[in-house]
C-alpha cells in the first residue's frame, strides 16, 4: 500500500510539472503575437487588426476609437478609450476552422501602469509601456438575423507605443493639453519560466509530498 502511495504522489506531482510547463490552453485562447491600431484622427478612420496566437488568428479592419484631447493625459483614460473592440468583414481561424466575413464583437479590456504626459513643446511625444489585455470576442455572420459563430475568451499582453501632440492655442496657452494621435498595441508572447525554475518547483512539491506521508506514517 506505501508503494502504491508513493507512486500515485509521484504520478501526480509529475503531470503538475508538466502541466505547468507545456503551453496548452484550458481556457479561451492566448494572444502572442501580432497587432491592434487605433487611430484618433476622425470618425469612420479604419485601423488594421492583425492578432495570432496558438489556435487563433484574427485579421480584418475595426474603426478607430476617438479621443480628441486631454489634459493632463494618463494612462486610465487613454486605455479605457480603447478597450472595445468590434470589426466587420473580419477573417478568424479558431483550431484550424476558417470563418470569413464575420462580424467580430466583444470587449478588450487593456490596463498598464500609471503615467502623465510632462508640459508639452510643439512637437510630438511619444510613450512605450507595457499592457495586459483580457476579453471576449464574438463571431456573427448576417445583418437581419445574425447568426452566432463562435464565443471565446482571449488574453494576452505585450508593449502599447501613444503618440500625443500638444494642443497650441494662440492667447490660450495650456501646456498640459494634448490630442491623441495614435496607439500600436504589440502583443508578446509571455515570459517563459527556466527549467531551473520549474526544476526547483516540482522539486518542492515532491518535499510537501514527503511530509504529507511522514505525518500520516506518525500519525498511524
Amino acid at each position: 500500500m506505501r508503494s502504491l502511495t508513493r507512486l500515485t504522489v509521484a504520478s501526480l506531482v509529475f503531470a503538475f510539472c508538466c502541466l505547468v510547463s507545456d503551453e496548452a490552453r484550458a481556457d479561451g485562447y492566448v494572444i502572442t503575437g501580432g497587432t491592434i491600431f487605433t487611430s484618433g484622427q476622425g470618425s469612420g478612420v479604419l485601423s488594421p487588426v492583425n492578432l495570432s496566437g496558438p489556435g487563433i488568428s484574427v485579421t480584418g479592419l475595426r474603426e478607430g476609437t476617438i479621443l480628441a484631447a486631454c489634459g493632463p493625459c494618463t494612462s486610465h483614460n487613454i486605455l479605457s478609450t480603447n478597450a472595445g473592440f468590434s470589426n466587420g468583414g473580419a477573417t478568424v481561424t479558431l483550431d484550424g476552422t476558417t470563418y470569413s466575413n464575420v462580424y467580430l464583437g466583444g470587449n478588450f479590456n487593456i490596463t498598464g501602469p500609471n503615467f502623465n504626459l510632462p508640459p508639452a513643446l510643439n512637437e510630438d511625444v511619444i510613450i512605450t509601456m507595457p499592457f495586459e489585455m483580457s476579453g471576449n470576442m464574438i463571431g456573427e455572420r448576417g445583418f437581419q438575423n445574425p447568426v452566432e459563430l463562435f464565443r471565446t475568451t482571449v488574453t494576452g499582453q505585450g508593449i502599447a507605443t501613444f503618440t500625443f501632440r500638444h494642443i497650441f492655442t494662440p492667447g490660450f496657452p495650456n501646456p498640459n493639453l494634448y490630442y491623441f494621435r495614435n496607439v500600436t498595441y504589440n502583443f508578446q508572447p509571455a515570459p517563459v519560466p527556466e527549467p531551473a525554475t520549474l526544476l526547483l518547483l516540482c522539486t518542492g512539491l515532491a518535499g510537501v509530498a514527503a511530509r504529507v506521508r511522514k505525518r500520516r506514517r506518525v500519525s498511524k
